[in-house]
């Protein structure tokens, strides 16, 4: 079952104050060990204290320091959220996003050159490029290659419907609907949204947002 964020971020909390829990009962029998071992009482105070400093900064620095370690987990929490579809994808990531998946296998000129003379629009492509992706994963199983989920897949097409170009209208319906095939509902769901709807594609189109050397076509509503 995925959490949400916040749901994960407060069972992390939990589990820390658990941590502390423990570590404090280890402390109480390591001070108890230690005095029949025969430790001095001060050195003994200063390991635990070393000990229990560690455990209580460690969150602390994780949550409330500026660009340290917790900042980038909190990044990488927000990353699972948007592919997983609990947070929207931004204009600016999705075309990030577009612009690093779409690159595992090809450059990006390639992507730059595909126009409507080519082959259907990049909201069929895509059922193509998940193929073409998995088969590489299976054919070369030590490269690494990262998939694409449902939202991801859906801000990729319209990155590139934006920066690249969108001819979902010079095709016949029944051939998209076809191509994308029945299981890819979400697709489906982007080929009824028009585009003057459709955030990712809206908010590059209007930015200006075109990637270097494509063939742009018009906008079509």
């Amino acid at each position: 079952m995925t959490l949400l964020p916040a749901r994960r971020a407060q069972e992390r909390i939990v589990r820390w104050q658990a941590n502390i829990f423990k570590a404090k009962a280890l402390l109480s029998l390591f001070a108890g060990s230690s005095l029949k071992a025969g430790v001095k009482p001060m050195k003994k105070t200063k390991i635990l204290l070393l000990i229990f400093l560690g455990i209580i900064a460690l969150p602390v620095l994780l949550i409330a320091t500026p660009n340290s370690l917790g900042e980038r987990i909190g990044e990488r929490i927000k990353e699972e959220a948007r592919a997983q579809g609990y947070l929207e994808y931004t204009p600016l990531q999705a075309k990030k996003l577009a612009e690093t998946r779409c690159t595992q296998c090809h450059e990006v000129d390639r992507i730059a050159k595909y126009c409507s003379r080519c082959g259907p629009p990049f909201i069929v492509v895509i059922t193509h490029m998940k193929r073409l992706m998995k088969q590489f994963m299976e054919r070369e199983p030590g490269k690494k290659i990262t998939g694409l989920t449902k939202p991801q897949e859906l801000a990729v097409v319209q990155a590139w419907n934006a920066m690249v170009g969108n001819w979902e209208a010079d095709f016949r319906r029944e051939d998209m609907e076809a191509m994308i095939g029945k299981e890819n509902t979400h697709l489906l769901a982007l080929l009824d949204t028009p585009i003057g709807q459709r955030e990712i594609e809206r908010g590059l189109k209007e930015a200006g947002i075109r990637l270097k050397g494509a063939y742009v076509e018009e906008m079509k509503h």
